[in-house]
């Protein structure tokens, strides 16, 4: 497995429809384990942020996510930093209601 330096995500040696399911599966697994080693700070840094706001508002996080117009466990995902960030929009939406807070 070729991997790239630590401020690039993997990438196989060639294109991903000649990966044979194996080699994908592989792939895959190499490039959810960088996401988690080098992306994991931002991730709950975003997540943190969130909380923050939320608490300060004094709102469940029932009352959250419909504020925003997501779900329940997606809020909550962002707020553990499981992975992924919100969408541009959504975090427009968070910022705003971070000025309200």
């Amino acid at each position: 497995m070729m991997l790239a330096d630590s401020n690039s995500i993997p990438k196989p040696p060639k294109p991903w429809k000649q990966l044979t399911n194996l080699e994908r599966s592989r792939w895959k697994d190499a490039r959810a384990l960088w996401r988690r080693k080098n992306q994991a700070s931002k991730y709950k840094r975003v997540g943190r942020l969130i909380t923050k706001i939320r608490t300060s508002l004094e709102m469940r996080p029932e009352e959250f996510a419909e504020k925003l117009e997501v779900s329940i466990i997606t809020l909550r995902r962002w707020e553990r930093g499981y992975g992924y960030t919100p969408s541009p929009e959504t975090m427009q939406r968070i910022k705003k209601l971070e000025r309200k807070s």
